[in-house]
């Protein structure tokens, strides 16, 4: 007994030791960095103190542009996030720390759609005793995957004591060989900051101070300073925010600040004038991120705003020059995602128009088969907006028929009007003859009534008279007859079940049992991402259950949008959904109890955005998806097997001539009995409207 005693006390004696019995001294050993810089898998970068994490570089080619997250502070959490925290959708482009701009040569690299930073390799990656940094490529590409600017990105993270820590992020923009760029007078850009919706002076109680005094959104908005502060709660116990700095040597420093209540700031490069680089003469700027515990006065800022604006500037050598090869191969044109052009074959002859107006922007089309062989296609319609944001003050529910399938169409009907925004309408065609228009609406609300009611959910739109921000409306649901294409004066609402949103996208379904099936989805406060549900009658829409989950992340990471149904032959009920936070995959679920209950959503191998299904005659599934990268446009794929697998490698070109992201929501039915129809939304080069078209597809063909 004493023996073991013995041993075991010696073998916890050479665990506590740094050399003991048996094991071999180093005595090259050289002292391990205490700022590492760890290349991680998928495009990724971790900066880290001791083993501890400290931020991210996300750098992959098919994102809208790099960006860091998270930003952990002394609190043991991330400071930052990624998306607006009511409207995750429109401010998409809101990824935790970002470098972009809305106007570079006229085109906007700020908000997801146009234009993209592809990030072309990391050339260095270096580690220290006091600080790690590294060195990134980024080609500023517009639609056409044309370089309009040449960056070079150093990041540097210094810790400093007590867990807070300071990164620099250093600029150097140039101009292509012979040619100059000019970022337009905006406000938008170069830097931002999403903070932690605790930290938010609107949700979390926060406090925003700059170098003036100032604070708040009221008093700091567009106001320049050396610097801004943004602290609030980070835990139930602890505080802490960001300092973010602009340095002496930017060419309008001290900048004006775009900073709001609503969680987020930035520092305005190009507010009131423009500025151009041209070959040989770059643009180079500085920007620094202190992340702290607290909510510090001036009297902590100043001293460490100081030591960064005395601090020398790295040099950053001309594109090319003295390059070592980076962490990827370099790309001079946006990576895509699924298949390359010349490897997927496309169907259909040409596409056929079924609106287009120069003036008004048409979208989110839906179709179906009349009882009496004639097509309905149903649209939203509104004047083009300035800014397109998917809210327009005069959006509205439009009409089209064809009675030669698909061929040629009526002139837009209005089917429903009123003052609220109508988005994303959809229409089933039942048995008995009727019709059931299903879509959300938008609320206008001013400044004033968001501060008095504070709702759960409101996205600022700047709208004019019609709302400076819009509320969801909810899902709405409208009943026609076929036969007279007439309808219900009002529509009902469906309630507002989810907390904070809740939307629709494709039309409902009739099973082969008279159950109506309508998907919708939403997001709520304990399930920050969308949730994918649906709505169930037995009674041919008299009452609808209370909304039962269809898709949920476990992890809470992966949004489940805007699901489309259809039944299978063999009578199940197949859902696909669009995602988000997923590399754009669509994910399925299944039911085999009528829309019951739900198997757990599956990633497909498929990309796009969002997606329509149809069964054809030959019992096979025809799957329809926007395609929101290189080559823009509207693919389809066929299942063999009812839905539970889809093959890429038999993907299916439908439309590839979209210039941006702004296009899709494809809806498909069965034209006649040989011929499927599918209707899009579509835009074109030198033209900013949004038009309807359709393509009609020999069954055989999708093969």
């Amino acid at each position: 007994m004493m023996a073991r005693v013995l041993f075991v006390a010696a073998v916890a004696v050479g665990l506590a030791a740094p050399v003991s019995f048996g094991d071999e001294r180093l005595p090259q050993a050289k002292p391990v960095p205490d700022v590492a810089l760890i290349p991680l898998p998928y495009d990724q970068a971790s900066f880290q103190h001791r083993g501890r994490e400290l931020t991210r570089f996300h750098f992959g080619p098919a994102l809208n542009r790099p960006f860091l997250f998270p930003l952990i502070g002394p609190a043991g959490c991330s400071y930052t996030r990624m998306g607006h925290p009511q409207d995750p959708i429109g401010h998409g482009h809101h990824n935790s720390v970002w470098i972009s701009h809305q106007s570079v040569n006229g085109v906007n690299f700020w908000e997801d759609g146009d234009a993209r930073i592809v990030c072309q390799g990391v050339s260095r990656y270096k580690d220290g005793p006091e600080q790690a940094a590294l060195l990134a490529q980024n080609a500023w590409q517009d639609a056409d995957g044309k370089t309009l600017m040449i960056e070079q990105r150093r990041i540097a993270v210094e810790p400093l004591n007590g867990d807070e820590w300071l990164m620099i992020i250093d600029i150097r923009l140039d101009a292509p060989q012979n040619s100059e760029v000019t970022l337009d007078a905006n406000p938008f850009g170069l830097i931002g900051v999403r903070m932690a919706k605790t930290i938010g002076v609107r949700d979390g109680g926060g406090r925003i101070l700059n170098s003036e005094g100032q604070r708040n959104e009221k008093e700091v908005f567009r106001k320049p300073a050396r610097w801004v502060d943004y602290s609030g709660p980070v835990t139930a116990d602890a505080t802490g925010g960001i300092t973010l700095m602009d340095h002496p040597a930017n060419p309008n420093h001290p900048a004006p600040f775009h900073v709001r209540d609503d969680g987020w700031m930035g520092a305005s490069l190009t507010l009131d004038k423009p500025l151009t680089a041209r070959t040989g003469a770059p643009l180079r700027l500085r920007y620094g991120l202190w992340i702290h515990a607290g909510v510090p006065q001036p009297e902590r800022i100043d001293p460490l705003w100081k030591r960064f604006a005395e601090a020398p500037l790295p040099e950053m050598k001309p594109p090319g020059e003295g390059k070592t090869s980076p962490s990827r191969a370099t790309a001079t044109q946006p990576s895509k995602p699924a298949s390359q052009p010349g490897d997927v074959r496309t169907i259909g002859g040409k596409p056929i128009t079924v609106f287009r107006d120069p003036g008004r922007y048409t979208s989110f089309p839906d179709v179906e088969r009349l009882p009496d062989g004639r097509l309905l296609c149903v649209f939203r319609d509104a004047t083009f907006p300035e800014q397109i944001r998917h809210i327009e003050a005069d959006a509205r529910v439009v009409g089209s028929t064809s009675s030669d399938g698909g061929r040629t169409w009526s002139k837009p009907f209005v089917i429903y009007d009123d003052p609220d925004c109508q988005n994303d309408p959809s229409v089933a065609v039942l048995r008995d003859g009727r019709l059931l228009l299903n879509f959300f609406n938008w609320v206008g609300r001013s400044e004033a009534y968001v501060k008095q009611h504070n709702p759960p959910y409101a996205r600022r739109v700047d709208r004019g008279a019609w709302g400076d921000y819009a509320e969801p409306g909810g899902v709405k649901t409208l009943w026609g007859k076929a036969a007279s294409l007439t309808w219900e004066p009002k529509p009902r609402d469906m309630g507002m079940k989810a907390e904070q949103l809740l939307a629709t996208s494709s039309s409902a379904i009739e099973t082969s049992k008279g159950t109506l099936l309508l998907p919708v989805y939403g997001r709520s406060k304990s399930q920050p991402v969308d949730q994918a549900y649906v709505f169930r009658s037995t009674d041919g829409g008299k009452t609808w259950s209370e909304q039962i989950l269809m898709a949920v992340d476990p992890a809470g990471k992966i949004a489940m949008q805007e699901p489309a149904l259809v039944e299978n032959a063999d009578g199940a009920i197949v859902a696909v959904m669009r995602t988000a936070n997923a590399e754009d995959h669509l994910y399925t679920a299944r039911s085999a109890d009528d829309g019951s209950t739900w198997s757990s959503p599956e990633r497909s191998p498929l990309v796009g955005h969002p997606a329509d299904l149809v069964r054809l005659p030959d019992k096979r599934v025809l799957l329809v998806y926007g395609y929101r990268h290189q080559p823009f446009g509207v693919r389809a794929c066929v299942s063999d097997d009812g839905g539970k697998t889809w093959d890429v490698r038999r993907e299916l070109v439908i439309a590839a001539s979209g210039v941006n992201t702004d296009l899709g929501y494809p809806s498909v039915c069965l034209a006649d009995d040989r011929h499927v129809l599918v209707v899009y939304y579509m835009n074109g080069p030198n033209t900013r409207d949004r038009w309807i078209e359709c393509k009609r597809i020999a069954i055989e063909e999708l093969r």
